[in-house]
Formats: C-alpha cells, sequence, structure tokens
C-alpha cells in the first residue's frame, strides 16, 4: 500500500521512452508512478462524469418544474410527466452509483485484514449496484431529455407571447 501522506504528481510523467504519438512501442515497462497517474485520472473523470449528469438531471428537473412555460393549450402533458419521472430515476440512480463506488474501495479494508475473498465478493455485489446506478442514470437522463425536448416542440404554436 502506499502511504496516504504521498501525493500523486500534478503531470503525467512520461511512460516510456518512444514516439507514442507515432505509434511507437515504449521501450520501457511504465513506471507505477505514471499507472498511478493515468488511475487516478480516469477516477477523475469518471466522477466529474457522474456529477455533472446529476447536475443537468437535477436542474431540469427543478427548471422544468419551477417555471412552467405560459401556454395557450398544453398538448403532449404526458411526454413532460415521463421527462420528470425518468430525470428522478437519473437522480437516484447517479446517488446510487456514487454511493457504491465508496463501498467498493471500502471493500479494499477487507483485504488490507487478510479477508480478501469476502472483500471479492462484496465488490461483485456493489458493481453490480453501481452499473445498474450508471445505467439508471445515463437512459434516465436521457429519456428526460427527449421527453421535454418533445413537450417543447409539440407546444412551440402554443406559446403566449407577453402583450
Amino acid at each position: 500500500m502506499t502511504d496516504s501522506n504521498q501525493q500523486l504528481p500534478t503531470h503525467a510523467p512520461p511512460l516510456a521512452e518512444g514516439n507514442c504519438e507515432a505509434g511507437d512501442q515504449p521501450t520501457s515497462k511504465p513506471t507505477i508512478t505514471s499507472v498511478q497517474f493515468d488511475i487516478a485520472q480516469g477516477n477523475s473523470y469518471r466522477m466529474e462524469l457522474g456529477k455533472t449528469m446529476l447536475a443537468i438531471a437535477t436542474g431540469l428537473l427543478a427548471f422544468t418544474i419551477a417555471f412552467p412555460p405560459t401556454l395557450t393549450k398544453i398538448t403532449f402533458i404526458e411526454s413532460m410527466q415521463i421527462a420528470w419521472l425518468c430525470l428522478a430515476l437519473s437522480i437516484i440512480g447517479g446517488l446510487v452509483n456514487m454511493y457504491g463506488w465508496e463501498k467498493f474501495y471500502l471493500t479494499y479494508r477487507l483485504d488490507f485484514h487478510r479477508r480478501g475473498s469476502l472483500g471479492k465478493t462484496k465488490r461483485k455485489r456493489v458493481t453490480r449496484w453501481r452499473v445498474w446506478g450508471r445505467g439508471v442514470q445515463f437512459a434516465g437522463l436521457f429519456i428526460g431529455v427527449i421527453g421535454i425536448g418533445i413537450f417543447a416542440y409539440c407546444n412551440l404554436p402554443n406559446i403566449k407571447l407577453a402583450v
């Protein structure tokens, strides 16, 4: 295990000699520092994507409920209701995914205390929940945005103009 006070570098160290952009293969094995940096970068991007999707779903849900459009006639209200349901499911899926990552990392304590088989079993179960949560988050946001778009498109002729 690494020391908890040890910081990862803020820039990526070179993986190995060779021009990787030109397709050359590195002449030496990547260092543990470069591998840890790549894993940390991947985790950062994953976390930011999850947080961004949570923020978008929450914002769309809040604003479409709090500030309804002024329409002379409302059509396809079911589209908006489905969108609200899907956005709410997206938020729940995102929270399940984030909570799952917390639980996933905590299972490594079992490995440290020489109970690795229990840790692997728990990680498999937590991973199923994480994957389910992430899928619901993506699908809910995608379908929710489509539902809002359908509602907006179908109600364009019904917008009440301010006089």
